[in-house]
């Protein structure tokens, strides 16, 4: 009974928080960066053009994304942000708009709201899940089986330390670069004592790694790694999932939280925890959104398409709302008319 009060009490702690961080950084919006965008297909030429103003927090992301050289920035201040955006809208072929959830009401005009960044979750009984569950078991179990790979559980600090310096941070860097967000040692070590780190093994060799948090019925994934590249090719990160959602499984785990994704269909981290049946939340924890004005008649790469936009409280791909496949959706303002732009 205690259970669903500790629940209630946490997540009221975590979105107050949330709070406070938003505020915190309010002064940075007082100068924004703003810049030039090329987006190219995935074939590498140029698709469309774009451009960027807000915080800098996603720039670098974006770039990455789109293929996307580095362009010269200037700062814009907040008070001349609406002539930046009506003269980027009439050369660009979409504005990006980073800004502080707390100021989204300078968010005008027909736009789609997407997120900095979401939380991906698989729920056990869910029907993502359930629809993927035989697909896992015939491929990542075969691959299991056919590498000899084979799992322990521990809460041995020694354990964390080694796995923090030899798997989790280099591996961290190596993956995301400068979009790297790693957890301190000391966040690991208080995620242990509730929780535990799962390890792989191959015969003799500790191969990878994955911090799991545990809050009642459900796992947070903290921090994961491989001692070298070679073992994520040959199949050490996903085997800690399969693992993972086995040991779940047995100990009537309800749901399992991927933690942060970028929202974007063609992003690899986002696509592979899809696989594993996780579906996107709001994650209150984050404190920019970010608004997406197309220019009418503009015919968009598939790697802004695919960009997620929330309405209604649910998540669509911006190729969607930009075609109306969503008729029945009472659409809020900032999107009403958005799909007469195509």
């Amino acid at each position: 009974m205690l259970r669903p009060l500790f629940a209630r009490i946490r997540e009221i702690a975590v979105r107050a928080a949330g709070f406070l961080k938003r505020v915190a950084p309010l002064p940075r919006c007082l100068f924004l960066t703003g810049c030039e965008l090329e987006i190219h297909d995935r074939g590498g030429g140029l698709a469309a053009s774009g451009a960027y103003v807000g915080e800098g927090l996603s720039l670098p992301y974006f770039r990455r994304l789109y293929g996307s050289p580095a362009s010269r920035t200037r700062l814009i201040p907040l008070w001349a942000l609406p002539r930046f955006i009506r003269s980027a809208r009439k050369r660009s072929d979409i504005v990006l708009v980073e800004l502080n959830a707390l100021l989204a009401a300078l968010f005008r005009g027909a736009c789609a709201i997407s997120e900095a960044w979401i939380r991906q979750v698989t729920r056990l009984d869910g029907d993502c899940y359930l629809h993927r569950v035989r697909g896992i078991h015939r491929g990542w179990g075969q691959q299991v089986r056919r590498q000899g790979f084979e799992y322990r559980i521990t809460q041995s600090e020694s354990d964390l330390q080694r796995f923090y310096d030899e798997f989790y941070v280099p591996y961290a860097q190596a993956r995301h670069g400068e979009d790297a967000s790693i957890r301190g040692l000391s966040e690991l070590k208080a995620a242990l004592r509730r929780g535990f780190l799962l390890q792989v093994w191959q015969q003799d060799r500790w191969i990878s790694g994955l911090v799991v948090a545990r809050r009642h019925d459900r796992l947070e994934l903290l921090a994961a790694g491989a001692d070298s590249p070679d073992e994520l090719r040959k199949g050490g990160l996903s085997a800690l999932y399969f693992f993972l959602f086995l040991w779940a499984r047995q100990a009537g785990i309800e749901a399992i939280d991927f933690c942060g994704s970028r929202p974007n269909l063609l992003d690899g981290v986002f696509h592979h925890k899809a696989l594993w049946g996780a579906e996107p939340v709001l994650d209150t924890w984050h404190h920019t959104k970010i608004a997406l004005y197309v220019k009418p008649g503009v015919r968009l790469p598939e790697v802004v398409t695919s960009q997620l936009v929330t309405t209604g409280g649910r998540f669509f791909p911006l190729g969607e709302i930009l075609s109306d496949r969503h008729p029945g959706l009472d659409h809020p303002p900032h999107l009403r008319g958005l799909a007469n732009l195509r």
